[in-house]
């Protein structure tokens, strides 16, 4: 949808506080597909971004992101 691909162009961003403002808002997304973003987002250059990202993996019941949550612990 024209929403998810604003929102890729937002978490995709060059501008590290432009993408962790929309870390940051991804719980209220319902109805969008976050499980990607997160996988993406955990392995982000910026430490603020990987932080705010893996605090919301880990209140994901998601075997495969509490994997990830796991590898990167």
């Amino acid at each position: 949808t024209e929403t998810e691909l604003e929102l890729g162009r937002h978490l995709t961003s060059p501008d590290a506080a432009e993408r962790l403002h929309y870390v940051q808002r991804l719980p209220s997304l319902a109805g969008s597909s976050l499980k990607p973003w997160l996988l993406h987002l955990a392995g982000d250059s910026d430490p603020g971004v990987r932080q705010a990202c893996l605090s919301i993996m880990a209140t994901n019941a998601d075997p495969e992101i509490q994997a990830r949550v796991r590898e990167l612990a």
